[in-house]
């Protein structure tokens, strides 16, 4: 199954690989989509889709340990009484997946 945003190429779209800002109206000389590498950002040059590269771990386990998360979270604001420790479980929830996001996007990052 091979990259959608690359065409299977391994190379960034946007700058078609050179790595340089094809946009003549930016100040950037580095290309915003590859960060200058001039590979695929969502590939990484592997040429294969996301969905169908090796992963590391077993998915099943991470899917039921995020489900299992979610089920425990929502039990304990059901059984809290208390609106502060509620706002506090939900600000510690939004935290959570703040952590989560940000790393997520910095993996997505060239280097």
């Amino acid at each position: 199954m091979r990259c959608v945003f690359c065409q299977g190429s391994g190379k960034c779209e946007e700058c078609n690989g050179t790595g340089i800002n094809p946009n003549l109206n930016s100040s950037a000389m580095d290309c915003s989509r590859c960060s200058g590498t001039g590979i695929c950002s969502e590939c990484d040059g592997t040429r294969k889709a996301p969905v169908a590269r090796d992963r590391a771990g077993n998915v099943l386990i991470y899917g039921a340990a995020w489900a299992g998360g979610i089920i425990a979270f929502v039990a304990m604001v059901a059984v809290a009484t208390n609106k502060w420790v509620i706002a506090i479980l939900l600000m510690a929830w939004n935290g959570f997946w703040y952590i989560v996001f940000y790393r997520n996007s910095q993996r997505k990052t060239s280097n």
